[in-house]
């Protein structure tokens, strides 16, 4: 073989090494105690999440949308933006006391977007910037909700206050402004308050703190958020996003409809769940 033979199959390899690393896929990331070299390349605005802990059933706790084209290795931290609580969605949501920028994501849900679908989100994420720089003193739970995935209160004068989100309907939303549908929002199923639990701890435990202790996080009770005394919530949970995404090929980038979530769906894959269907 002659040099420019043995460039051009080199080059050849390479851009087919490129073109696997970016093509449209959700998986999990490989779960190992160091990076490892064979990181992945992820496309800005891809879906990412990670899972509750001390579960081996792969319930999905939270997702976001990576904020740079990123190469993820299932232990690295990344750059996101997320409702946390409180919303990072740019530079002065950055600023909004407990915001966290980064994530560490053990599963993704790249679907490659377009530069114009790049760019609508880009546009949604500086509206939440702007919604929010009016209101940098309110609490990380004001800007939260469990149940629906988004809401738009507003102040005793009726001025309209930042938008509430859950960490799905943060990510939903930006989607939806690049006019991706990944959810079917009014199928969503219940969920047992037990299987919720270890997903929304730190918000059950609030209730038994003091009232200073709830104050801080502007915690106003479970109805605040969404959700009362039910045994059953039709939460839109984290992994019913990333069972969306699992339908896109590169044949068809985008599914053709919303996804109709079972609830066995929080968990990603399926197949690692404990229990029978009707446990969820």
């Amino acid at each position: 073989m002659s040099e420019d033979q043995s460039n051009a199959a080199d080059s050849s390899a390479d851009q087919s090494a490129s073109a696997q690393r970016r093509a449209v896929r959700t998986c999990q990331l490989p779960a190992t105690s160091s990076p490892t070299p064979e990181a992945n390349q992820f496309s800005k605005y891809a879906i990412v999440g990670n899972y509750v802990r001390k579960r081996d059933d792969c319930f999905v706790q939270h997702a976001a949308i990576l904020a740079e084209t990123t190469k993820l290795d299932g232990v690295s931290e990344a750059s996101v933006f997320h409702m946390a609580p409180p919303p990072h969605a740019g530079i002065q949501t950055a600023s909004l006391r407990g915001a966290k920028k980064t994530i560490t994501p053990q599963l993704v849900g790249d679907l490659i977007l377009t530069n114009d679908e790049c760019e609508a989100i880009d546009d949604w994420l500086a509206g939440v910037e702007s919604e929010c720089a009016s209101f940098t003193t309110l609490a990380p739970l004001q800007y939260y909700v469990i149940r629906p995935h988004m809401v738009t209160p507003l102040s005793e004068e009726g001025r309209r206050r930042p938008r509430r989100f859950s960490c799905s309907g943060f990510v939903i939303e930006a989607y939806r402004e690049a006019d991706i549908k990944l959810l079917e929002l009014e199928s969503i199923p219940r969920v047992r308050v037990e299987t919720l639990r270890p997903a929304y701890e730190f918000f059950f435990s609030l209730e038994e703190r003091d009232s200073r202790t709830q104050e801080k996080f502007g915690f106003k009770g479970r109805e605040d958020l969404g959700v009362d005394d039910a045994d059953s919530w039709d939460v839109v949970l984290p992994g019913y996003l990333f069972h969306s995404t699992a339908r896109a090929t590169d044949e068809n980038p985008r599914p053709p409809h919303p996804f109709v979530p079972e609830a066995r769906h929080a968990c990603f894959p399926c197949s690692n769940a404990r229990g029978d269907e009707n446990s969820y």
